[in-house]
């Protein structure tokens, strides 16, 4: 933790350095007057503080999206060449200017309201390095921006993006006509759309880029060692079928179910399929907290998955997280089935009434009621339940 406070603090002073001599630097490039430097270095002065303010605030606050109040690097990164082309956009014409693009990438790798304020500033400190600073310009680019934060903020492991791409840079082809070309006194023309449509082609393309990294590096970092771990054929399984074979089916079956259950309610497929896979684990090899934290680092478990592991055991059946929850109940099944199906394998089971008894006991009791699980998830949990009823034959 104190590294990442130590590179908060070096992001911070890179963005008051930098800002502070980009924009009066380039302020004396483009001539202007001392009143006009003045006044462009007291608002990146400003413009800096308030960006840091809002960056400590979202970290000591976890506000900061996905992981990133680990890596505060990226998004100085994205900051430092959005401020860069900032600089540099007053030297063509105001169609051009990409800031679509950044903003998404501020985005990605900050928080909306980190990315809305720096996308505010960027576009403010461009129009004031321009000789012919207008509103018009200013609300083309931010509204752009905010359509496309509105779009890209809720980015799933699905990763479906091409709609919010294609949206956002339509949103934008339409504003920069209505804004800048159909103003012109001129005849419309093809010509007039080049730098319009040359611009969008553009932040698709840096955007298609952007997305691609952050879904490798962030959205999907872990995907394919969930798809190691969650193998049946993965060594840790394939011990602990050697140590129990019945701990092993039972974590096996579990899966099954809470997969399903996971997808019903809109749950981490992979994280819960991951939970139940390992949570008989620690009894099969009777681990202690610490032997078992020592498995999940040996194996290199995603650190979601960790997490949810070591809350699942160390509440001791009860469950906080919807995840839990789902691996808690699918467990009960297993056990109890397998336990009626140990003692007599012919038993006639209701399940129907078996799956309305285990619900409706684990709604109201006592080791439930802190779960995040709804009444309404409960009524798609029992749903799937009942419609694998053909499974349950199979391990008797």
């Amino acid at each position: 933790m104190k590294s990442v406070r130590n590179r908060f603090l070096a992001t911070s002073i890179t963005i008051f350095i930098a800002t502070l001599i980009l924009t009066v630097g380039m302020s004396f490039l483009y001539d202007k007057s001392v009143g006009e430097i003045i006044r462009n270095g007291v608002f990146s002065v400003f413009f800096s503080l308030g960006l840091i303010l809002l960056c400590h605030y979202s970290f000591a606050f976890k506000k900061l999206d996905y992981d990133n109040e680990m890596h505060p690097f990226r998004f100085l990164l994205v900051f430092a060449v959005g401020l860069m082309l900032s600089c540099l956009f007053p030297l063509i014409d105001r169609e051009g200017w990409v800031f679509l693009c950044i903003g998404v990438a501020l985005l990605l790798f900050s928080n909306t309201f980190i990315a809305l304020y720096s996308i505010s500033g960027f576009v403010f400190l461009t129009l004031l390095l321009c000789k012919d600073p207008d509103i018009i310009t200013y609300y083309v680019y931010f509204t752009a921006v905010i359509i496309a934060a509105v779009l890209f903020q809720d980015i799933d492991k699905s990763f479906k993006v091409v709609p919010a791409i294609a949206i956002s840079n339509l949103v934008l082809f339409i504003f920069e006509s209505a804004g800048f070309v159909v103003l012109k006194n001129e005849e419309l023309s093809a010509e007039q759309f080049v730098i319009p449509i040359t611009n969008v082609v553009v932040n698709c393309i840096v955007m298609f880029f952007v997305l691609k990294y952050f879904n490798t590096n962030v959205a999907n970092r872990y995907r394919n060692k969930y798809q190691e771990v969650n193998d049946q054929e993965y060594i840790a399984l394939s011990n602990l079928k050697n140590k129990s074979k019945e701990e092993y089916f039972r974590s096996i079956h579990t899966a099954y179910l809470a997969e399903r259950m996971a997808a019903a309610i809109g749950c981490d497929v992979n994280l819960v399929k991951n939970c139940a896979y390992y949570h008989r684990i620690k009894y099969a090899y009777s681990y202690s907290d610490e032997e078992f934290q020592g498995f999940l680092s040996s194996n290199q478990f995603p650190p979601e998955a960790s997490a949810l592991l070591t809350e699942y055991l160390a509440r001791e059946g009860r469950p906080l997280s919807k995840e839990a929850g789902i691996v808690y109940i699918s467990d009960k099944l297993i056990a109890t089935l397998m336990s009626l199906f140990e003692k007599d394998k012919k038993i006639k089971i209701d399940y129907k009434e078996l799956i309305q008894t285990l619900i409706d006991k684990n709604m109201f009791k006592s080791n439930m009621a802190d779960c995040d699980l709804s009444i309404k998830d409960y009524n798609a949990i029992k749903d799937i339940l009942l419609k694998e009823t053909l499974y349950y034959d199979f391990l008797r």
